[in-house]
């Protein structure tokens, strides 16, 4: 198991919520990222850091669908990747 980095978490955390504010139109419909903001939250508070990316990952991918089903996409979507992966920042 990965152990809980404070600072990791906190710059994971913000590439993934920037990624979401970038992705979806602004007013657009948040609800269906409740439940990945939900098990990020259950995971730090678990201090497990694999679940805890896993979430974030989960989080940036249905931010992306959703914006595809709306239509709503952002310049930059088609080349941003996976962003947590382990040791990126």
């Amino acid at each position: 198991m990965i152990a809980w980095d404070t600072e990791t978490a906190a710059k994971k955390a913000d590439q993934a919520y920037r990624y979401v504010s970038r992705t979806l139109a602004p007013g657009a419909d948040y609800s269906a990222l409740d439940g990945h903001t939900e098990a990020a939250y259950e995971a730090e508070r678990r201090g497990d850091m694999p679940a805890y990316l896993d979430a974030l990952r989960e989080l940036m991918r249905t931010a992306r669908r959703e914006a595809e089903r709306w239509g709503h996409t952002a310049d930059e979507m088609d080349r941003i990747g996976d962003t947590l992966e382990d040791g990126a920042a």
